[in-house]
């Protein structure tokens, strides 16, 4: 009696529930691989004012788009001070951002747009100094 009252609680609360799926691989080789690392803060995100209690949604032309500005390029060509537009969706792997926040992004482009991911490295500036010294560090070698 208890496995089935279990297994009707298991599927009662799997239902509409995805996840990211992201395999996290060893700080130094993530830096190695991405192309583009920089330090930003958002200046104002555009709000499609889409339901954000739909689940499952891949559309990127739907979600928020952050615009950020540069403050530090620790890896790649962007030029401080540029503003970047974004480009994020509702999927469970995209970043959340909030305004006027700072980040340290490992950026992702594809079909020329761009993306920061959960599965980055991607974080707050203030939660990421010891690896922002460390980024600075191998810049100069």
């Amino acid at each position: 009696m208890r496995l089935i009252l279990f297994i009707i609680l298991f599927a009662y609360f799997s239902i509409g529930s995805y996840g990211c799926d992201c395999v996290i691989m060893p700080f130094e080789e993530v830096y190695k691989m991405k192309n583009n690392i920089i330090i930003a803060r958002v200046v104002s995100i555009y709000d499609s004012e889409i339901d954000r209690t739909q689940t499952g949604i891949q559309d990127s032309t739907i979600g928020y788009k952050p615009i950020i500005k540069i403050t530090e390029v620790l890896k790649g060509n962007y030029i401080v001070n540029n503003e970047i537009h974004l480009t994020s969706n509702l999927s469970t792997c995209a970043f959340v951002f909030k305004e006027q926040m700072e980040y340290v992004l490992f950026l992702d482009e594809i079909n020329g747009q761009i993306y920061v991911t959960i599965c980055s490295y991607s974080n707050y500036a203030a939660h990421m100094t010891a690896r922002i010294k460390k980024m600075r560090k191998w810049n100069k070698k």
